[in-house]
């Protein structure tokens, strides 16, 4: 007997995906995110305990506290707010297997469970795109290079980006839309509503903040289109690694307050990452989406 019962007259796309199973609530969400919180809380606070004892300067820091600019992940700053977002997978996770709902796995992929191929072919091809214009920008515009990064704190960035997105995608495309699609139907609604959810919790200027909600529209239309979050998630580290890794390598440093070029020019990489995925999938059927694959949990 399976644990986590679905229903089988019920027919669901990615956001209406809880529907799905026989012991949906419409609460069950409001006790999962109470709980998250809660545990969230307390990992925040061991997490916390433990860089104060191996790095006592670090909440003295003036980047730690600069509201105009975002500590690099070359710092030990960096590290710690994106290991404090990452934060929020174990405590969903805790959370989701308390209330016994449904599965984790399903927040994650209305396909049955996350699919690693279109993780790493997805993420492969926007780390293409992402590379090539970024290395064109440095040929035109020139680049003043200042290395910050040890072979240690490159890995430990790339390690960390690669969970601090993800939390992002589950909490955002993962948990928030497909609870906000379970309560409204209206996958447009909840794609909306998250995208909105996802600006708010960054701290960056007008244009920031215009560059934030489109790819979080743009992230939500992915994760509902391609029914899982492996797509969108590819896209978000992809693009947070490259953008720590060109802070870290160059003279340049993080800033909230971004220009409209800044921002237009953010758009329209994101746009062009985005394409090459979708024209390579539909032109070579290679990364295998809207198909049905085997997947890996």
């Amino acid at each position: 007997m399976k644990i986590f019962q679905r229903v089988d007259d019920v027919k669901s796309d990615f956001c209406t995906f809880p529907r799905s199973f026989e012991k949906y609530r419409w609460y069950k969400p409001i006790l999962v995110a109470v709980l998250t919180f809660i545990f969230y809380f307390i990992l925040s606070i061991l997490c916390d305990v433990l860089f104060g004892i191996f790095f006592p300067e670090l909440f003295s820091s003036s980047l730690l506290y600069n509201p105009n600019s975002s500590p690099g992940l070359e710092t030990v700053e960096g590290i710690y707010t994106s290991i404090n977002i990452a934060l929020i997978i174990p405590s969903f996770f805790i959370s989701s297997m308390v209330v016994r709902d449904r599965p984790f796995s399903s927040y994650l992929s209305s396909r049955g469970g996350w699919n690693w191929e279109i993780f790493v072919k997805s993420s492969v091809i926007a780390l293409i795109a992402y590379g090539i214009i970024t290395l064109v920008e440095f040929l035109i515009f020139g680049v003043e290079f200042d290395n910050k990064f040890t072979i240690l704190t490159l890995l430990a960035m790339i390690i960390v980006t690669l969970f601090q997105s993800f939390a992002e995608e589950l909490m955002c495309r993962g948990f928030l839309m497909q609870t906000l699609g379970s309560w409204f139907r209206i996958p447009v609604v909840a794609i909306i509503l998250q995208a909105l959810f996802f600006t708010v919790i960054h701290s960056y200027n007008i244009m920031g903040l215009v560059d934030v909600l489109f790819s979080g529209l743009c992230y939500g239309v992915i994760a509902w289109y391609c029914d899982g979050l492996e797509v969108s998630s590819a896209l978000h580290s992809v693009h947070n690694i490259i953008v720590f890794l060109t802070a870290g390598l160059t003279a340049t440093e993080l800033s909230n307050n971004i220009t409209f070029e800044g921002s237009l020019e953010g758009i329209l990489i994101s746009l062009a990452a985005i394409a090459a995925i979708f024209l390579i999938d539909r032109k070579y059927n290679w990364i295998g989406l809207k198909r049905d694959n085997s997947v890996s949990e």
